[in-house]
């Protein structure tokens, strides 16, 4: 409660702070929005989101959380209209506008796919859409497509990919792609690596994966390991029994 306490207050000094220095206001705003959407502050946070906006009104990213804040808070109106605007903003970064249209659909809207063009943003969107729509093998060409257009854009489509592969019961295409992702791997990730590892037989592979992870499942390691044991002793028994087959 402590805790709680003390980021309120250093919150209502980050939004005092935006509001005397001009120079570092828009940045304090935008801490203290995000400090207080932490804390589940969704008030706070929509009024430090509307003084930046006043500051910066040509900052799509508060706009794009200002949006969220308002669906949070039940104002959907409001939230919907912020989203249609970024649709149509061409000024606006191709990523948020494709951000703020699936929001839309999240919302039950109806959404129209202007400007689509091939880019990693489109494929990797059209991706998540077929996604939610449990159209596997349409999101997995999608989100390929989002590497094939750029390979170093900053979607999550490699992880997007992995689950689907996982899925659909391709965990050799998981592991070798996981094996790019660079950053670190959320828990959900690990487990559904681990999975795939156990089914290609890779148990030590598999406990690495589980040992990774925030919470890891000691029932799980232990039967990975005897898993592992049982393939060294088949492997063993089998040169064995090879051995003595030639010493007849």
């Amino acid at each position: 409660m402590e805790i709680i306490k003390r980021a309120a207050a250093d919150r209502t000094k980050l939004g005092e702070a935006a509001e005397t220095d001009s120079n570092n206001g828009a940045n304090a705003l935008h801490l203290a929005a995000e400090t207080a959407s932490e804390f589940g502050q969704t008030n706070a946070a929509i009024a430090f989101r509307e003084k930046l906006f006043a500051l910066n009104p040509a900052d799509t990213s508060n706009l794009l959380g200002l949006a969220r804040l308002y669906a949070e808070s039940d104002k959907r109106q409001e939230a919907e209209r912020i989203l249609k605007s970024i649709t149509d903003d061409k000024n606006a970064p191709r990523v948020l506008r494709w951000q703020a249209r699936l929001d839309l659909q999240n919302m039950g809207e109806a959404v129209e796919m202007k400007d689509v063009s091939f880019d990693a943003y489109s494929q990797f969107f059209s991706g998540i859409i077929n996604t939610e729509k449990n159209q596997k093998s349409q999101a997995i060409s999608f989100f390929v497509d989002s590497l094939i257009a750029d390979q170093d854009a900053k979607t999550p489509a490699r992880i997007e990919l992995v689950k689907l592969y996982t899925l659909t019961d391709k965990p050799v295409a998981a592991l070798r792609l996981a094996e790019s992702i660079k950053d670190a791997k959320p828990d959900e990730i690990l487990k559904l690596l681990s999975e795939a590892a156990e089914k290609t037989n890779d148990f030590q592979k598999a406990i690495e994966f589980e040992k990774s992870k925030n919470s890891t499942n000691q029932e799980r390691i232990e039967k990975l390991r005897n898993l592992e044991n049982e393939k060294n002793k088949k492997a063993t028994d089998y040169t064995v029994n090879s051995e003595n087959t030639r010493n007849l």
